[in-house]
């Protein structure tokens, strides 16, 4: 598993993807520098996180391709520009008690399969990012999920494992084709609300099991922001399972 801990960085690029406008309304130019990477010696990884899709295209957001300019879908776009894999972060329940979304995309689980499905539809698989956490996971805020707010951290780590091992199973139903499994979003020195990290990686590897009892396959990371700084306890991961 630490051999998979740096591969975010390279996922986050894509390879050799020209500049693509985006609607009539709001034109952005993006572009993107070549980028190599790969797991174990295999295929090249060319990645990338568009997480908030849906929700874009919901609000009338449109995409071109770069050759007639005609619209198409942006996963035929990237598949067609050498993308082979799409990363998408799951939260638990991105609204509020009364069904109003927080916003970011709404990247709830349903969110997350449809988003699978059609990656996997132009042979693209899906890294599946969970944030265990309602919204946003981050070095600032590492905040526990609604329906766990009173679980001791025992009772987190069990909800952890049957969260994401019911969550790869709505994602794969949907058509998805899961490559590997993100087990938290920036950790670094807090997850869950949890900041011992003898604790964390009793959660990590609550999440790591998970994804193993699912598909032994699947590739599983641990996403920890700059740990060369130094500034966080990332030296504890060899407590984390292999």
């Amino acid at each position: 598993m630490k051999k998979l801990c740096a591969v975010l960085a390279g996922l986050m690029l894509i390879s050799a993807v020209p500049a693509f406008p985006v609607s009539a309304v709001y034109d952005k130019t993006v572009t993107f520098e070549n980028f190599d990477r790969r797991i174990n010696g295999g295929e090249p990884i060319r990645g990338a996180d568009i997480s908030s899709v849906i929700a874009l295209e919901e609000s009338g957001i449109v995409f071109h391709n770069d050759t007639d300019y005609e619209e198409e879908d942006i996963f035929k776009i990237l598949a067609d520009h050498g993308v082979n894999y799409i990363r998408v972060r799951v939260w638990n329940q991105p609204s509020d008690n009364s069904g109003n979304s927080y916003g970011g995309g709404h990247n709830d689980v349903k969110t997350a399969a449809e988003i699978g499905r059609r990656a996997a539809q132009y042979g693209m698989k899906l890294l599946v990012d969970f944030h265990y956490s309602d919204f946003w996971a981050d070095p600032e805020k590492q905040r526990t999920p609604k329906a766990w707010q009173n679980y001791s951290a025992d009772e987190k780590g069990s909800a952890i494992y049957y969260y994401t091992l019911e969550s790869l199973q709505t994602i794969r139903d949907a058509g998805a084709d899961i490559g590997m499994v993100q087990v938290g979003n920036e950790t670094n020195g807090v997850m869950c609300g949890e900041d011992d990290m003898y604790t964390i990686c009793k959660m990590m590897k609550a999440g790591c099991n998970a994804v193993s009892d699912f598909d032994s396959g699947i590739l599983k990371v641990l996403h920890f922001a700059d740990p060369s700084s130094g500034k966080y306890p990332c030296m504890l991961l060899s407590s984390c399972p292999p």
